[in-house]
């Protein structure tokens, strides 16, 4: 490099430097695209299979394509109406839109979907949290709760759901209830355990052996 200025050099040892980042930039980038063609190809195939258009919709929302992804989650529920992760995912996309309003009004929509059975508002109430939207999540399991007051399974949902919240409190209470109500369940007892409150899990007792006839 005699003779080059410096201001050269440095260019080219920078240009050297950026060469690794803008080539990774570039291998990574096709990922999604080719995700999104594979997705179209089985789309195309059949149509009315809801998967393909759910994972496309992912797709385009990790890609920040909001609109597309909207349209591939309504597309998916027009397919399978009670599909509770696209129909959670649907309120997220609103939320990332700017769109608070719209999002709670399409989750109203589906909360009252599910208003008949606590089972499937809790199905709901972990969509919505797996979507990231946790209160939306919190209102479908306190819906829950009022269908079935005294379920163990509801209470333990909430437990589940403030520990991820990080409030300790809450989850011990709702915890400490569902064990309650439910004795038998070794997951909350471990979970009560690491929240500072030890508890023995009864066992079922054992059914006397049939009496064989002579």
């Amino acid at each position: 490099m005699k003779g080059m200025p410096m201001s050269a050099i440095r260019l080219l040892v920078i240009a050297g430097l950026m060469l690794p980042l803008l080539s990774s930039c570039r291998t990574g980038a096709p990922s999604s695209d080719k995700q999104v063609e594979r997705l179209k190809a089985q789309i195309n195939q059949n149509f009315r299979d809801p998967v393909p258009h759910f994972q496309l919709a992912q797709v385009y929302q990790q890609m920040g394509e909001l609109d597309k992804a909207a349209y591939e989650f309504d597309t998916t529920l027009q397919l399978d109406p009670v599909n509770r992760q696209a129909q959670a995912a649907i309120v997220k996309v609103h939320r990332l839109r700017g769109d608070d309003d719209k999002a709670a009004d399409a989750a109203k929509v589906y909360m009252r979907e599910v208003a008949a059975t606590p089972e499937d508002s809790l199905a709901l109430g972990r969509a919505f949290e797996d979507a990231g939207v946790s209160d939306f999540a919190l209102a479908t399991y306190e819906q829950a709760l009022r269908m079935a007051p005294n379920s163990a399974a509801v209470y333990k949902q909430l437990g589940y759901y403030y520990l991820n919240m990080k409030n300790s409190d809450m989850a011990l209470k709702n915890f400490r209830r569902s064990f309650e109500l439910d004795p038998y369940q070794e997951d909350v007892a471990l979970e009560l355990g690491r929240l500072g409150v030890k508890v023995a899990v009864q066992k079922p007792a054992k059914q006397a052996p049939a009496v064989k006839k002579k």
